[in-house]
């Protein structure tokens, strides 16, 4: 794979941004300046497979690596929440959840971002990963997305883990 077929989000994305049709959730991480540095994006189809795509850094390497991992095979827990979420009749969720006060989230922080394609409707969701207070969830949607949420940082830890072993 070439860094242009790496960057085409053709497969995933129309050209106004929102999921195709085969998408379920498009979640995008970017941790904060005290963490390793990468960016993860997720992508889940709506048959639930889903794809991996990592840009990351290795010592002494001074330029930026990618990594992208396919599968048909999601954890059990994930798939019994995705299967929740979808069989919520609406989706009532807001586009912006954080603790802080400000409406942009300052520099330094960490930044996960969702799309999500539910019963044809792009719903976009961002958040940092570390500031937001579960209090502001509310609704049963919110609280199922919020599941989702943790159960998906910690599998794209793992992911992200288990791509760089095979690197070492």
């Amino acid at each position: 794979m070439d860094i242009e077929e790496y960057f085409d989000e053709s497969n995933y994305l129309n050209e106004d941004k929102t999921l195709k049709e085969k998408c379920f959730i498009l979640y995008h991480s970017h941790p904060n300046w005290q963490e390793i540095p990468r960016d993860q994006t997720l992508i889940i189809y709506q048959d639930f497979s889903f794809e991996m795509k990592l840009f990351w850094y290795k010592f002494p390497l001074k330029k930026r690596l990618f990594s992208s991992y396919k599968s048909n095979l999601i954890p059990e827990n994930i798939f019994e929440i995705l299967r929740e979420l979808n069989a919520l009749e609406t989706l009532k969720i807001k586009n912006f959840y954080t603790s802080k006060t400000e409406k942009y989230s300052p520099e330094g922080l960490s930044e996960d971002s969702y799309q999500i394609n539910h019963n044809g409707k792009n719903h976009s969701i961002n958040m940092s990963s570390y500031w937001t207070d579960e209090t502001l969830f509310i609704s049963n949607e919110e609280k199922c997305f919020l599941k989702l949420h943790k159960s998906l940082f910690e599998w794209k830890n793992e992911l992200y883990e288990s791509i760089i072993k095979l690197h070492i």
